[in-house]
Protein backbone atom coordinates (compact mmCIF):
# COMPACT_ATOMS: atom_id res chain seq x y z
CA UNK A 1 0.00 0.00 0.00
CA UNK A 2 1.34 3.18 -0.99
CA UNK A 3 2.11 5.98 1.37
CA UNK A 4 0.10 8.71 1.46
CA UNK A 5 1.53 12.10 2.42
CA UNK A 6 0.15 14.09 5.02
CA UNK A 7 0.62 17.49 4.10
CA UNK A 8 2.77 19.09 1.09
CA UNK A 9 5.80 20.72 1.05
CA UNK A 10 5.87 24.39 0.85
CA UNK A 11 6.54 26.36 -2.29
CA UNK A 12 9.74 28.66 -0.73
CA UNK A 13 11.48 25.36 0.66
CA UNK A 14 11.09 23.13 -1.88
CA UNK A 15 12.29 25.85 -4.64
CA UNK A 16 15.52 26.28 -2.13
CA UNK A 17 15.54 22.22 -2.39
CA UNK A 18 15.71 22.48 -6.12
CA UNK A 19 18.17 25.33 -6.27
CA UNK A 20 20.56 23.52 -3.68
CA UNK A 21 20.32 26.23 -1.48
CA UNK A 22 17.65 24.54 1.56
CA UNK A 23 19.69 23.78 4.80
CA UNK A 24 20.91 20.34 5.09
CA UNK A 25 18.56 19.32 8.15
CA UNK A 26 15.29 18.76 5.91
CA UNK A 27 16.58 17.78 2.83
CA UNK A 28 16.17 14.06 3.75
CA UNK A 29 12.33 14.64 4.59
CA UNK A 30 11.96 16.96 1.23
CA UNK A 31 13.26 14.14 -0.81
CA UNK A 32 11.52 11.34 1.20
CA UNK A 33 8.25 13.83 0.45
CA UNK A 34 9.37 14.02 -3.31
CA UNK A 35 9.07 9.79 -3.32
CA UNK A 36 5.43 9.76 -2.11
CA UNK A 37 3.74 12.69 -2.74
CA UNK A 38 2.79 12.94 -7.00
CA UNK A 39 1.64 16.48 -6.22
CA UNK A 40 4.53 17.90 -4.72
CA UNK A 41 6.74 16.01 -7.49
CA UNK A 42 4.84 17.76 -10.32
CA UNK A 43 5.38 21.05 -9.15
CA UNK A 44 8.85 20.34 -8.45
CA UNK A 45 9.14 19.44 -12.07
CA UNK A 46 7.53 21.98 -13.29
CA UNK A 47 9.35 24.62 -11.21
CA UNK A 48 12.40 22.81 -12.48
CA UNK A 49 11.23 23.59 -16.56
CA UNK A 50 10.46 27.32 -15.71
CA UNK A 51 14.43 27.44 -14.21
CA UNK A 52 15.29 25.75 -17.20
CA UNK A 53 14.05 28.24 -19.33
CA UNK A 54 15.59 31.30 -17.69
CA UNK A 55 18.50 29.84 -17.89
CA UNK A 56 18.41 29.33 -21.28
CA UNK A 57 16.60 32.69 -21.97
CA UNK A 58 19.61 34.59 -19.80
CA UNK A 59 22.43 32.74 -21.43
CA UNK A 60 21.03 33.94 -25.16
CA UNK A 61 20.62 36.87 -23.75
CA UNK A 62 24.15 37.17 -22.52
CA UNK A 63 25.34 35.85 -25.90
CA UNK A 64 23.86 38.44 -27.53
CA UNK A 65 25.41 40.98 -25.21
CA UNK A 66 28.46 40.07 -25.94
CA UNK A 67 27.71 40.20 -29.72
CA UNK A 68 26.53 43.55 -29.26
CA UNK A 69 29.69 44.69 -27.19
CA UNK A 70 32.15 43.40 -29.42
CA UNK A 71 30.26 45.38 -32.08
CA UNK A 72 30.35 48.62 -30.57
CA UNK A 73 34.26 48.11 -30.70
CA UNK A 74 34.71 48.34 -34.19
Amino acid sequence: MPIKPTRHIAEHPLELYLLGRLNPRPIKSVEEHLLVCHECLDEAERFDLYLSGLCAALQQFRGEEKVMTSARAL
